[in-house]
């Protein structure tokens, strides 16, 4: 086992795994967002021929800080939201949406606890191959051995 499958229980090993599965959740059940995205578009890595806006998953980072028997990590990840050609507007209402949802969230994590959810930046870019509008959300965690 790798870390990544979930075990005979349904833990998940990693908790970054378990921290991305419990965002997307979040993300693909909320009803506003997913009508504003014109379905449940949210993935993993950058989708090829999608086109309008859509939320992908960019890099994480995770740090241990346990303390004794306390096991804890830190982590740093962000959520990219493409807008369609023209302006930011769409994806900043989008990204608005997000930071709704998951801004001091008490998501449920599998075999893990997450003590701390916060929306930490916000950039607003263009894409420089395709030029089109991006909002990029880099959110802070911390997450805890077991459940509660």
């Amino acid at each position: 086992m790798n870390g990544a499958e979930p075990g005979d229980d349904g833990t998940i090993f990693s908790p970054v795994l378990a921290l991305r599965v419990a965002v997307h959740a979040a993300l693909t059940a909320d009803a506003p967002l997913v009508a504003m995205l014109g379905g449940a578009r949210v993935y993993d890595a950058a989708p090829r021929g999608v086109s309008g806006l859509y939320v992908v998953f960019d890099g994480a980072t995770a740090r241990d800080r346990s303390a004794g028997s306390q096991r804890r990590e830190s982590h740093e990840f962000s959520l990219t939201v493409w807008s369609r050609p023209g302006g930011p507007r769409p994806a900043l209402e989008a990204a608005a949406r997000i930071r709704a949802l998951l801004d001091d969230a008490d998501l449920p994590l599998a075999g893990h606890r997450l003590v701390l959810l916060r929306v930490a930046r916000e950039d607003v870019r263009r894409d420089p191959q395709s030029g089109l509008p991006q909002v990029r959300l880099t959110l802070t965690a911390i997450t805890g051995n077991g459940v509660t």
